[in-house]
């Protein structure tokens, strides 16, 4: 066996050191890198689920407005059929069935621009999963890099222990 000098021995343990001590630092980095994406992670699927919350709120609302739509219909057929029965109120029901004709049809045109804007929230959403699909692959691979950093220092470490 030939001893290596000291001189050698401190000097190849201190860069040794030097390097686990820049190693430690990239994977801190890399930590906090994978923590704030964890993080957004976890806000994406907050407001897709507010979203889809807001979704069900909506599609119950639009089936209100459709029920209210076939009630209102209903009745105007009523009034029509009444007003054919009752000679002397005809005038006034054909106003009434005109006025709900109208507040149907303002209905039905409310019903159309909430199927649109439901069909947009539905398009976000899926933006939005995307988005969140994204991310998870992300900090799948900053966690592997994570992963290969500690594997990489726990080797200098040891490998700093054996020459001292």
């Amino acid at each position: 066996h030939t001893l290596i000098p000291r001189e050698e021995v401190s000097a190849a343990s201190e860069e040794l050191t030097s390097e686990v001590e820049s190693l430690q630092e990239q994977c801190d980095a890399l930590r906090r890198e994978e923590a704030a994406a964890r993080q957004r992670v976890e806000q994406l699927r907050a407001a897709a689920e507010e979203r889809g919350r807001a979704q069900q709120e909506f599609a119950a609302s639009a089936e209100q407005a459709q029920q209210r739509a076939q009630e209102l219909q209903r009745k105007v057929t009523d009034l029509e059929t009444s007003a054919g029965l009752l000679a002397a109120e005809v005038s006034e029901k054909r106003a009434a069935a005109e006025e709900l004709a109208g507040s149907v049809d303002a209905k039905q045109a409310a019903l159309a621009r909430l199927d649109e804007e439901l069909h947009s929230k539905s398009q976000r959403l899926q933006s939005s999963e995307q988005d969140t699909s994204r991310l998870d692959l992300a900090l799948a691979g900053l966690h592997e890099e994570v992963s290969r950093a500690e594997r990489t220092l726990q080797q200098r470490l040891t490998h700093v222990q054996d020459l001292e």
